[in-house]
């Protein structure tokens, strides 16, 4: 857990995630009471020293929008990287709209 900023833990099996996976790959729709169930499973750890932690609770001290979108973003990671089923396509759009929220953040920064 060192190296990432968070993590989800839950009751799922390792060897369910890895079925899960599959049975999404292979073309099975699970329906979005399936996958909020699995979610609702699932706690959030957070890293308290790794540095992006650290860093994004400094940022929401300063600037409450930048750090939201960081958040969201940390949080879509997690999600793809913690092997449960998780709405790829879904995800993906909220991923565009994160980075062209941050592109216009970052553009009123530099305007003012």
């Amino acid at each position: 857990m060192k190296e990432t900023p968070a993590i989800l833990t839950g009751q799922m099996s390792s060897s369910m995630r890895l079925m899960m996976q599959m049975m999404e790959q292979a073309g099975s729709n699970m329906n979005q009471q399936d996958l909020s169930q699995i979610a609702a499973e699932q706690t959030l750890e957070l890293n308290t020293s790794h540095p992006i932690v650290v860093n994004l609770n400094t940022l929401r001290k300063k600037n409450k929008t930048a750090a939201s979108l960081a958040l969201r973003n940390m949080i879509d990671n997690v999600m793809i990287s913690s092997g449960i089923p998780y709405d790829i396509q879904k995800g993906t759009e909220r991923q565009f709209k994160l980075i062209n929220s941050y592109l216009e953040l970052a553009l009123n920064l530099e305007d003012g």
